[in-house]
């Protein structure tokens, strides 16, 4: 088997605030490892983790949340970390962009 480090980014998840019912597009980020035999087998096993994941499992299909895969790497056994289920979220600005690249614009 074959290991591999995907570094994921997922935009315009519509999830709840903190403390509140109402629900606005959040963005996150999350790296994961995975074993397979192919990148492909490997990916797959990660969609799944992600799909599954507690806060993003009711998010319906269609909604127009998407995951990005910005970076495959096949590594050694040695490189792996330890498996986590963490996301690092930040809250999509109204206007589509990151608000940390909004935030950074001249």
């Amino acid at each position: 088997m074959n290991r591999f480090r995907f570094f994921l980014e997922g935009e315009n998840f519509p999830l709840p605030q903190e403390g509140s019912d109402e629900k606005v597009a959040m963005g996150w980020f999350a790296t994961r490892w995975a074993e397979g035999e192919t990148l492909d087998h490997a990916l797959t096993d990660v969609m799944r983790q992600i799909r599954h994941h507690p806060q993003l499992s009711a998010v319906p299909r269609g909604r127009g949340a998407t995951v990005t895969v910005l970076e495959a790497t096949q590594i050694s056994p040695g490189q792996a970390g330890p498996a986590r289920d963490s996301l690092s979220f930040y809250r999509m600005a109204t206007s589509g962009a990151k608000q940390s690249e909004s935030e950074c614009k001249t």
